[in-house]
């Protein structure tokens, strides 16, 4: 078996480990104390997390940002306006060790930072080639992900083929396609399978591993604990 992984960066395994630590550890202590904590309280803990997250940002070049990373400091900014007036968070400057921003200005950083390194995972994808691709799950993940390529990178020209593990083949639609049956594919049908999923990517590769596939197998996630999507 023909097995990629998509490497969204450069990073090596220690500089990987350290930016999971800060980002994850620490912002979801500082995401779950939210939930308990008066407005002063609030606006404390998010200076101190998003100081934390500048401090690990600038120890690492753009290539070694961890792209499920940001999309953990998007979930939080996005938790912080619903415990937080908007209105009051938005005519508030918050300052930190290298600088004084708005929240809309912390925002759109974040955006931007998101939507250059998803771009690249998306580049590597080969849904620009005339050619029988297997995307294997049919969830949120796999519609975030087509549509992401549609607006990031542009046309889909390969041939979509959508899979499922429990479905049976050409019972349901997805994307206006039918959808078959992990255990009705034929090798010969697809070059290349991406396995669509974060959360179960580890299951679904246990199971099409099981049928000793000759297709390249595309796996998203170096690392699926503690891992948020790519695509938001």
């Amino acid at each position: 078996m023909n097995i990629k992984t998509v490497e969204n960066n450069n990073t090596d395994e220690k500089l990987r480990y350290v930016f999971r630590h800060y980002l994850f550890n620490y912002l979801s202590v500082q995401l779950n104390r939210i939930e308990y904590s008066d407005l002063q309280d609030k606006e404390t803990y998010f200076v101190t997390a998003f100081d934390m997250f500048f401090r690990v940002c600038r120890c690492l070049t753009r290539k070694e940002m961890d792209l499920s990373g940001i999309n953990m400091l998007l979930t939080y900014m996005s938790k912080m306006e619903e415990q937080i007036d908007y209105k009051k968070l938005k005519s508030k400057m918050f300052e930190f060790e290298n600088g004084v921003y708005s929240w809309e200005e912390l925002k759109e950083q974040a955006v931007a930072l998101h939507k250059s390194l998803v771009t690249e995972v998306l580049r590597s994808l080969p849904f620009d080639k005339e050619i029988n691709v297997g995307v294997y799950g049919i969830g949120e993940h796999t519609k975030k992900m087509l549509k992401s390529y549609k607006e990031y990178v542009g046309e889909i020209r390969a041939n979509l083929v959508f899979l499922d593990s429990n479905a049976e083949s050409n019972s349901i639609t997805y994307d206006d396609k039918p959808v078959y049956n992990i255990r009705d594919v034929r090798d010969e049908e697809l070059e290349i399978v991406i396995i669509s999923s974060c959360r179960y990517q580890d299951e679904l590769y246990y199971t099409i591993s099981e049928r000793n596939v000759n297709s390249m197998i595309i796996k998203l996630y170096t690392q699926v604990k503690d891992t948020f999507d790519f695509f938001i």
